[in-house]
């Protein structure tokens, strides 16, 4: 156990490293480890790297993971990340995973309302690949919640809302 600690330590600090090699052995040590537990500093080493390429190679690693239990890293994420970049590859990676996130409608109906275009555009995928799963409550409080914040939302997203809303409502 304290061998264990011992090298989740060492991950974790060679994670936080300046040098690239080093903290891409992190992500590869990581990877190996198989333990979604470090997702969380993945993603946050990810918000905090400016290097385009390491992004890319924790990005690359998300991608693989199948891993249902990953999606309360996602939206933990999601709701914390101040990278617009990050936040929309977080998005995507929600509704590439095919995973149920009726939980999380609100979260995605939020980022629709708040966030800039692209990142709206990424939440409506993940609500359109949900709508099966969404109760019929759910469905009427969300196109509530959207019509209500009509007047708010800027110009360039108001079709897309008005699109989640018919969605929503059919």
């Amino acid at each position: 156990m304290e061998q264990k600690k011992q090298t989740q330590l060492i991950y974790l600090e060679s994670l936080k490293s300046d040098s690239l090699q080093t903290s891409a052995t992190a992500v590869e040590n990581i990877k190996q480890s198989g333990m979604i537990e470090y997702i969380p500093h993945l993603i946050q080493r990810m918000n905090d790297a400016e290097n385009e390429e390491f992004q890319n190679l924790i990005l690359s690693f998300l991608h693989t993971i199948k891993d249902k239990n990953i999606v309360k890293y996602y939206i933990d994420a999601i709701n914390t990340v101040k990278n617009d970049k990050i936040l929309n590859h977080l998005i995507q990676l929600c509704w590439e995973s095919g995973f149920d996130l009726s939980q999380y409608g609100n979260t995605f109906i939020q980022i629709t309302i708040d966030k800039k275009y692209d990142a709206a555009i990424e939440a409506f995928t993940v609500i359109e690949e949900n709508l099966l799963y969404f109760s019929k409550e759910q469905k009427s409080d969300y196109s509530n919640l959207l019509k209500s914040n009509l007047a708010q939302i800027s110009d360039d997203k108001k079709p897309l809302i008005a699109e989640l809303i018919k969605l929503l409502t059919t």
